[in-house]
């Protein structure tokens, strides 16, 4: 698949212990069986533990918010202004009816972690 080639171009293959892939189970995002699937996958039995970071609000966004998980939507192209009128190369993650959206991953582990506290 498409996915296995990035990570494995990327050398990120090794970093997960298991990786889903809609085309493999049957049934696609939306669709709360491909979540449910990756929880019971990764043994969590608590969904409002996890996050699930997705670049469609349909299929990532309102898919895992489906099943309890938490939505990290990731917009790569914000607009282009920061919170003062000035050009920005990202904007900093928000939060609207309970969705974080970021425009960069780079912004993951600065979210997950505010979510901790």
């Amino acid at each position: 698949s498409a996915l296995t080639c990035v990570l494995e171009d990327l050398k990120l293959k090794e970093s997960f212990e298991n990786v889903v892939m809609s085309g493999e189970l049957g049934y696609c995002k939306p669709d709360k069986k491909i979540f449910e699937h990756c929880l019971l996958l990764m043994g969590v039995s608590d969904p409002t533990c996890v996050a699930h970071i997705g670049d469609d609000l349909c299929r990532d966004v309102e898919g895992s918010q489906a099943v309890g998980i938490h939505p990290i939507h990731l917009q790569r192209n914000p607009p282009a202004t920061s919170h003062h009128g000035n050009p920005s190369s990202a904007a900093p993650p928000s939060v609207s009816d309970g969705v974080v959206t970021i425009s960069s991953l780079a912004d993951v582990v600065d979210v997950l972690c505010a979510s901790r506290h």
